[in-house]
């Protein structure tokens, strides 16, 4: 733990070089998870910007059940909206993603509706499509028309076929020479393994 502790310290303090601090933090970051949870819980809430970045980076690794409590908080009071709390909820999502998945998160839904930042979206995206049940038949088709390109591709990957106008907007998608590529192949793509399926 001794190591750990130093390793933090060189990561989050400012006081090194910044190739020292990166190197640091990568070496703190593969230390093993009963090491780094009592670390980043205890940063998590920090004041000090590096210190609850890098909380969350580890319960992005990490988090058992003993975080869910701390991560339904954390959504339910991050603004959607307020620029200094964007990164939190994207950081947020990641873990209700990685660490979550088939856990209903019901606020989660809401702050994708009015989450401001479009670069962001996608993180919200990719976390409700692991744990929202109905994303399927709602905002994945709703996605279908976002302005980022990443989160149409995750309601192409994710939208039930069965909804009323999704099938007409992939086939759109994949026709559209203006659409991203990875995204009107993926689009393609889903509407070919339709057809292929027996009926």
């Amino acid at each position: 733990f001794e190591y750990v502790e130093r390793m933090a310290q060189m990561a989050t303090t400012g006081q090194h070089p910044p190739y020292a601090s990166r190197i640091a933090r990568q070496a703190l970051l593969g230390a093993p998870a009963e090491t780094l949870l009592p670390l980043a819980r205890s940063w998590r809430s920090s004041r000090v910007w590096a210190r609850r970045n890098t909380a969350l980076e580890i319960l992005a690794r990490h988090a058992t059940e003993e975080d869910l409590g701390w991560l339904e908080g954390l959504i339910r009071r991050t603004s959607a909206s307020r620029a200094d709390q964007r990164f939190v909820l994207t950081e947020a999502a990641e873990i209700a993603r990685d660490r979550f998945p088939g856990h209903h998160f019901p606020l989660l839904g809401r702050r994708f509706d009015a989450f401001t930042y479009s670069f962001g979206r996608r993180f919200l995206a990719e976390a409700l499509a692991a744990t929202e049940p109905s994303f399927s038949r709602t905002r994945a088709f709703t996605s279908l028309w976002d302005c980022q390109a990443a989160v149409r591709l995750v309601g192409v990957g994710h939208v039930a076929l069965d909804v009323e106008g999704a099938a007409e907007r992939l086939g759109e998608m994949g026709a559209d020479p203006l659409e991203r590529s990875d995204v009107r192949v993926a689009a393609e793509q889903r509407l070919a393994a339709r057809l292929s399926q027996p009926v």
